[in-house]
C-alpha cells in the first residue's frame, strides 16, 4: 500500500466527520462548537436542549458529556465551528490533527469508541482514565485499507457473508423477497424458477434511481407545502412550545383557585359544624344549672342561719322559678350528640353535614356470602367471616378477596395441625389490624393472610374451667373472654397473660368492649348488661330476644333485638328501636360498626342469612 494511502483515508474519514453533524448526520447547517470542541447544527443543539434539564443553564455534550455553560441567549450565542476547523485541516496537507485538543498536534492513533483522533500525549491521557481503558485504540498505520488506490467506490468494510450460509458471499439481490443472497441461496429458498435475481451492481442502480425518483418527488412535495404553508416549521414549533407553558400556568393557577375554594368551603362547614356543636352544648350545658342552683338552695337551708337564710329568700326563688322556665324551654335530646358528614360524589364539591342520625341500606354492597357464623371489620373496611367450613375476607364492595378453609368440628376424627383452625365461633379484630379468633378453647391470632402469629388457652391461664363462649378486644387490644357456664370474663394482656379474672353474671353468646365497659347480653332473661373492668355492675336494661351487639366511636350501644337494631346511649339508656320507622334492620342477628363510620350486619334472606351494609344520610 502506498504510505500515503491510510493518511490520506484518514484524512477523508476526518474531513467526513468535521463536515457532517454527529447528531443529524448529514451536512452542517449553521454550526456551533461546544466547550469540548465538538460540533453540531444549531437546530441539533437547540433540540438538544429541550429534551435536557431546561433549568439547567449548562449543555451537555452527547459525545463526551463534558458540560459547556450557558448564557442567557442559550445555545444561539455558542461560537460557529466546524467549517473553520475543516479549513484548518485542509491547510495543513496531509497531517491529522489531534481532535482531543486545541494544540494542532499531529494525530498518531485514532479510539475507535470515542471516533477522536489522538496526538501522544492525548493517547496518554486517554489510557489514564479508567473508563476508557476498555476503549479500542489503533494506530493511524493499521487502520484496515484493502486497496492501495482511494477511491469514491472503495468499500472499507469485508462483503458481508450470508446467514444461512456462512462461507458464502453476500452478491445477488433477490427481488421478489427484497433480500441480499448468496450462490447457494439460489439452490434452496429463492430459486431462479420463482424468483428473480440480479447483481448487487444491478440492485444498487436500480435502488439510487428509485431513491433518486422519491427525493424528486419528496422535494416537489416539500416545495408545494413551503408555498402552501409559508410560516417557518421552526417557528411554529417554537410558538408551540410557548403555547404548552401558557398553558401549564393557566392549569396550574385555575387549580390553586379550585383548591382555595375547597379550602374556603372547608373552613366553612367546619365553622358550621363548629357553631351547631356549641349551640347544643350551650343547651346541654343549661340542663344542669337547675340541679346546680337546687344543690345551692339545699346547702343554705341546711347549713344557713335562719337570719341568713331570710336574707336570702328572694334571691333563692327567683333562681328557682329562672330555672323553672329554662328547663321548659331546652329540647335535650340524645339524637342532638349526633354530628355526621356526608361525601359528595360530584367533583369539586366536598359533601354536607348530618344533623340527624338516619340509616340507609347501601345496595351496592351485595356479597354472595350466605350463614356467616361471625364477621369481624378492618379498619380498612374489609370484612372477615366465618362461614361453615371457611375463613373469608370481603373487600368493600362485598367481593372476596382471600378465603382460609379449616376442618369442620364435626370430624374431628381427621388428622389436623394444632395451629391451623377447627371450629372457630367467635372473631375480633385488634387495633394492629389482627384478627383474634376463639377457636375452642384456645385464642388464635392471625394476620390478615391468616398467618398465626400466637395463640393461648384463655381458660387455662385464667384458671377457669369451663369452655370460652365470647369474645372481644378494645381500641388498647385489651383482650376478654367470656365463660357462660362460670358467668366470668377474664381479660388478658395481647400477649395471652392474664390480668385479672372478674364475675359476669348471666353473661351469655355476646360481647364487646367499649371505653373501659364490658358490655354483654343474656338471651334466655331478654337483658343488656354491662360491667365495669373490675366486675362492677354499671346497669341491666331489658330488650327482647337479644343476640349481636357492638359500639360507636362515643361508646353508645347498638343490639341487635327484635324487630330490629336498639340503640342505647353509653349509659344503658334505651333511645329508639330503629327499627321504628326506618325500613333497615328488620331481623338483624349480628352488627358490626366499622371505622368508616358504617353499620355491617346479617338478616335472615330467604331462609339464609346475609350480609348487609348501611351508612348514615
Amino acid at each position: 500500500m502506498a504510505e500515503g494511502g491510510v493518511t490520506d483515508l484518514v484524512l477523508d474519514e476526518t474531513q467526513k466527520e468535521l463536515q457532517e453533524c454527529p447528531i443529524c448526520c448529514t451536512e452542517y447547517k449553521d454550526p456551533r462548537m461546544l466547550d469540548c470542541s465538538h460540533n453540531f447544527c444549531l437546530k441539533c443543539l437547540q433540540e438538544l436542549k429541550r429534551t435536557q434539564n431546561k433549568d439547567d443553564k449548562n449543555i451537555v455534550c452527547p459525545l463526551c458529556r463534558r458540560e459547556t455553560a450557558l448564557t442567557e441567549a442559550g445555545v444561539d450565542m455558542l461560537p460557529g465551528g466546524s467549517k473553520n476547523q475543516q479549513e484548518q485541516t485542509e491547510g495543513q496537507g496531509l497531517k491529522v490533527t489531534c481532535q482531543a485538543c486545541d494544540e494542532e498536534n499531529e494525530a498518531i492513533s485514532r479510539c475507535m469508541d470515542c471516533k477522536h483522533y489522538l496526538c501522544q500525549e492525548c493517547l496518554k491521557a486517554h489510557n489514564r482514565l479508567a473508563s476508557l481503558r476498555a476503549h479500542k485504540i489503533v494506530d493511524l498505520t493499521e487502520l484496515p485499507v484493502e486497496s492501495e488506490e482511494i477511491t469514491e467506490d472503495t468499500e472499507l468494510k469485508k462483503v458481508p457473508k450470508c446467514f444461512k450460509h456462512p462461507d458464502q458471499d453476500l452478491c445477488l439481490y433477490c427481488n421478489s423477497c427484497e433480500v441480499l443472497i448468496c450462490r447457494k441461496c439460489t439452490n434452496s429458498d429463492h430459486k431462479e424458477s420463482m424468483h428473480s435475481h440480479i447483481s448487487i451492481d444491478q440492485a444498487v442502480s436500480r435502488c439510487k434511481q428509485e431513491v433518486h425518483e422519491s427525493v424528486s418527488k419528496t422535494e416537489e412535495y416539500i416545495k408545494e407545502f413551503i408555498s402552501a404553508n409559508p410560516v417557518s416549521v421552526d417557528q411554529i414549533r417554537y410558538r408551540l412550545d410557548k403555547m404548552l407553558a401558557k398553558t401549564d400556568s393557566q392549569i396550574t393557577l385555575k387549580a390553586e383557585k379550585e383548591i382555595a375554594k375547597i379550602r374556603e368551603k372547608e373552613k366553612q362547614l367546619k365553622k358550621e359544624a363548629r357553631d351547631i356543636v356549641i349551640k347544643r352544648d350551650r343547651e346541654f350545658a343549661c340542663a344542669a344549672t337547675p340541679q346546680q342552683t337546687v344543690s345551692k338552695v339545699n346547702a343554705v337551708m341546711t347549713t344557713a342561719t335562719c337570719y341568713e337564710i331570710l336574707e336570702s329568700k328572694k334571691q333563692m326563688l327567683r333562681d328557682l322559678n329562672e330555672q323553672v322556665e329554662v328547663h321548659k324551654s331546652l329540647d335535650i335530646k340524645h339524637g342532638k350528640s349526633f354530628l355526621g358528614f356526608k361525601e359528595s360524589e360530584e367533583i369539586g364539591q366536598l359533601g354536607t353535614l348530618l344533623l340527624e342520625e338516619k340509616w340507609e341500606r347501601d345496595e351496592t354492597f351485595l356479597p354472595t356470602i350466605y350463614n356467616p357464623k361471625d364477621l369481624a371489620a378492618y379498619s380498612t373496611s374489609e370484612l372477615v367471616m366465618a362461614h361453615y367450613n371457611e375463613l373469608r375476607t370481603l373487600d368493600p364492595e362485598g367481593k372476596v378477596i382471600s378465603t382460609k378453609t379449616y376442618k369442620p368440628y364435626h370430624k374431628p376424627n381427621e388428622p389436623h395441625d394444632p395451629n391451623d383452625i377447627q371450629k372457630p365461633t367467635a372473631l375480633a379484630i385488634n387495633k394492629d389490624d389482627q384478627l383474634l379468633i376463639l377457636d375452642n378453647p384456645a385464642v388464635k391470632i392471625f394476620t390478615k393472610e391468616y398467618q398465626l402469629l400466637h395463640q393461648f388457652l384463655p381458660g387455662k391461664e385464667a384458671g377457669v374451667d369451663a369452655t370460652p363462649m365470647c369474645l372481644a378486644v378494645d381500641s388498647s387490644n385489651l383482650i376478654a373472654v367470656g365463660y357462660k357456664d362460670k358467668e366470668q370474663i377474664s381479660l388478658h394482656n395481647p400477649d395471652g397473660s392474664l390480668i385479672r379474672t372478674l364475675p359476669a353474671p348471666k353473661i351469655d353468646r355476646h360481647l364487646t368492649i367499649s371505653n373501659k365497659r364490658l358490655i354483654y347480653t343474656n338471651g334466655n332473661g331478654d337483658l343488656l348488661m354491662a360491667v365495669d373492668l373490675h366486675g362492677n355492675k354499671l346497669f341491666t336494661q331489658s330488650c327482647s330476644d337479644p343476640r349481636g351487639l357492638c359500639c360507636d366511636d362515643a361508646g353508645d350501644i347498638y343490639l341487635c333485638a327484635t324487630p330490629g337494631i336498639w340503640h342505647f346511649s353509653a349509659d344503658g339508656k334505651r333511645i329508639v328501636s330503629m327499627h321504628d320507622g326506618n325500613p333497615c334492620f328488620p331481623h338483624a342477628s349480628t352488627c358490626k360498626y366499622t371505622t368508616a363510620h358504617e353499620l355491617v350486619v346479617t338478616e335472615p334472606v330467604n331462609g339464609l342469612m346475609k350480609i348487609f351494609r348501611y351508612h348514615l344520610v
